[in-house]
C-alpha cells in the first residue's frame, strides 16, 4: 500500500490548493515544500507587492491634496515600507502550515526528487537541514513547483546592482536613486510605480509599443496607465530594447536600441519567468519536459507519465496565481477521481 494517495510538490497557490482539494475528496495527501510556505505569491509576489502598492497609492493621494487644505510635504520611507510589507507577509505565513494540517494534509519541509513513476510513484525527500533522505510513495503526483525570474545574458552576472523582483522584495536597505526596469510587464508597472513614489528616478524600457503588451488588456486601460505614469514623471522608453548593460564604479551603463546610453544606480530585470523543474529528476523518471523546462501536459493536466499532473507555472499557460488555483481544481479532481 502506498504511503499516500496524492503527493504534491510545491507549496504555492497551485500546490496548496491542489492538496486541499484532494483532501476534501477524501485522499491521503502529503505536501512537500522546500522553501517558505505559500510560494512566490505569498512571500515575494502578489501579497507583498499589493502591500507596497497600497502604501504608494496612499502617498500619491496625500501628495495630490497639497493646496486643498493639507499643508506640509509628505515623503515615503523605503525601509519602513519594506518592514511593513514583511509584517503583512509574516502574519499570513506564520499560520500557513497549521492551516493546511487542519485539512489532514501531511506537510513536509524538504527538497523532493521524483525517483520512479512505474508501478507506483516514488519521491525521494531530504528534510531541510538534514543529511538523511527518505522515500515516499503515492498513487498520484501533482507537480506545482512554480517559476523563477528569467535573467537574460545582457547584464553583468553577480553584480548586486542588477537584480530581479525577488531580490527587490528581499531588499531591506536602500532604494537606488535611479532605477531602470528592463521589460514593461506587471513587474515594471507595479514596482516601478512604487519605486517612483518612494523617491527613485524610474525609467521603464519595453521593446513593444506599449506597457503590459502580453496581458491582453483593453487598449484604453493601458493608455490610461501610460498617461498616469507620464503625469507622475515615470519615464517610459516604449519600442526600445536594452542591448547591453556594463558595470562601472559609478553605476550600470545601459545601451538602448535607439542608440542612447544611460547610467543607472540599479537595474531590475523583468523580462519573464521560467519554470522551476530542473532539480526534480523528471526526465530520469520518464516525465517529458520541454527544452525550456515546461512539463508537457494534456487537457486533463496529466503528463505523459500516467498519474503525474502539472499545475501552474510548470506547464505552459498564464503564469499567475489565479491560473494556478484554477489548475489545482482540475488536477486534484482528476488525480483522485480519475480523468474527467
Amino acid at each position: 500500500m502506498s504511503d499516500f494517495d496524492v503527493i504534491v510538490i510545491g507549496g504555492g497557490p497551485g500546490g496548496y490548493k491542489s492538496a486541499i482539494n484532494a483532501a476534501h475528496l477524501g485522499a491521503r495527501v502529503a505536501l512537500i515544500e522546500k522553501g517558505m510556505p505559500g510560494g512566490t505569491c505569498l512571500n515575494l509576489g502578489c501579497i507583498p507587492k499589493k502591500a507596497l502598492l497600497h502604501l504608494a497609492t496612499l502617498l500619491e493621494d496625500v501628495t495630490e491634496l497639497s493646496g486643498r487644505g493639507i499643508a506640509g510635504r509628505v515623503h515615503g520611507d523605503f525601509r519602513e515600507a519594506m518592514a511593513h510589507k514583511d509584517e503583512v507577509v509574516n502574519s499570513i505565513r506564520g499560520n500557513f502550515p497549521l492551516w493546511l494540517k487542519r485539512f489532514g494534509i501531511h506537510v513536509i519541509s524538504a527538497t523532493a526528487r521524483v525517483e520512479s513513476c512505474a508501478e507506483e510513484i516514488a519521491v525521494a525527500i531530504r528534510p531541510n537541514g538534514d543529511n538523511a533522505s527518505d522515500v515516499l510513495t503515492a498513487r498520484r503526483l501533482i507537480i506545482a513547483t512554480g517559476s523563477e525570474p528569467k535573467m537574460p545574458e545582457l547584464c553583468p552576472e553577480g553584480d548586486p546592482r542588477v537584480f530581479s523582483s525577488r531580490e527587490f522584495m528581499l531588499n531591506t536597505e536602500d532604494l537606488p536613486d535611479s532605477l531602470l526596469f528592463v521589460g514593461g510587464g506587471p513587474v515594471a508597472a507595479e514596482l516601478g510605480y512604487f519605486a517612483h513614489q518612494f523617491g527613485s528616478s524610474v525609467c521603464i524600457a519595453e521593446q513593444e509599443r506599449h506597457l503590459l503588451s502580453t496581458m491582453h488588456l483593453p487598449e484604453r486601460a493601458v493608455s490610461y496607465l501610460e498617461r498616469k505614469f507620464k503625469r507622475l514623471g515615470i519615464e517610459m522608453k516604449m519600442g526600445t530594447a536594452v542591448r547591453r548593460c556594463t558595470a562601472h564604479a559609478h553605476g550600470i551603463e545601459a545601451e538602448f536600441s535607439d542608440g542612447t546610453v544611460r547610467v543607472f544606480d540599479g537595474v531590475l530585470i523583468g523580462t519573464g519567468r521560467r519554470p522551476v523543474t530542473g532539480d526534480l529528476g523528471l526526465e530520469q523518471a520518464g516525465i517529458a519536459v520541454s527544452p525550456d523546462g515546461f512539463i508537457d501536459s494534456s487537457e486533463y493536466l496529466e503528463s505523459n507519465a500516467p498519474g503525474v499532473y502539472a499545475v501552474g507555472d510548470v506547464k505552459r499557460g498564464p503564469m499567475t496565481a489565479n491560473a494556478a488555483l484554477h489548475d489545482a481544481k482540475i488536477a486534484a479532481a482528476n488525480a483522485v477521481l480519475g480523468n474527467q
